[in-house]
């Protein structure tokens, strides 16, 4: 991870910012902002974030790289019927990309019930480690792990 985080629209250094007591990255110009999936999970309902993380998975390349590792971000299109999000998420940082207003409206369509409290963070599979089940799930073939070994130790060491 790069020590600074630039904004992947106008390029401006990011500003941490506390949200309750999360962290998200801040845009002072276009006030858009990058939060942790992770973080974004104890504010949303878990099965949104979860299907955010399969969408993303599965997505289209954003035009739009990564305010972390500046790798590409794969743009998400969430529909329910309750509502349509669009959203740019980073397979490797696990850093979540959302337009100037887009995490309010995600809070309001989609609170954490408070009948079902999420469970403490501690008790949770982190996001790394669903992604690694996920892709021991998808290796096939001794050159898929072969491939799957390099990418972690690049990934380590990078």
């Amino acid at each position: 991870m790069l020590s600074t985080l630039s904004c992947p629209r106008c390029s401006v250094a990011l500003k941490p910012q506390r949200l309750d007591s999360k962290t998200a990255w801040l845009c002072a110009s276009c006030a858009g902002l990058a939060i942790n999936l992770a973080a974004l999970r104890t504010d949303v309902e878990q099965h949104v974030v979860n299907a955010l993380w399969q969408l993303a998975r599965n997505g289209q390349p954003s035009a739009l790289t990564c305010p972390s590792c500046r790798r590409g971000l794969s743009l998400i299109h969430y529909a329910d019927s309750h509502a349509t999000l669009e959203a740019d998420l980073c397979l490797s940082c696990q850093l979540v990309w959302l337009d100037h207003g887009e995490l309010d409206a995600i809070r309001r369509r989609y609170p954490q019930s408070p009948q079902r409290p999420s469970q403490p963070l501690a008790s949770q599979p982190s996001f790394a480690e669903m992604k690694a089940i996920d892709d021991l799930h998808a290796i096939g073939s001794p050159a898929d792990l072969v491939d799957f070994v390099l990418r972690v130790i690049w990934s380590t060491f990078h």
